[in-house]
């Protein structure tokens, strides 16, 4: 989504404005590695969110209910990441197009 707004201030803005609304820093919350990440390194997004996982957790919960005859926990958590990590953010450029 943030990397689909920043296309349409570009495509839809121009002059001041333009360059005004595609200096802000976007952050994006879809931080695969062939999507969010690559925005990232190309300078298109500021940062992005890398959601872990949970098939791999899932299937332990399973597995282990299942040989204990135990109801797993109604919630489990996964720790989400920032791409690039938070301590790096003020340093990232931003570049002015999207390609």
């Amino acid at each position: 989504m943030a990397i689909g707004a920043r296309k349409a201030f570009e495509e839809q803005t121009d002059g001041q404005e333009r360059e005004r609304w595609i200096s802000l820093p976007f952050i994006g919350c879809d931080g695969c590695p062939e999507a969010g990440q690559q925005w990232v390194s190309r300078g298109l997004l500021a940062s992005t969110v890398i959601n872990p996982p949970t098939a791999g957790p899932a299937l332990e919960m399973m597995v282990r209910a299942i040989q204990t005859k135990a109801q797993p926990q109604e919630c489990t958590l996964v720790t989400p990441s920032s791409f690039p990590p938070v301590e790096k953010l003020s340093r990232v450029p931003v570049q002015n197009t999207v390609s």
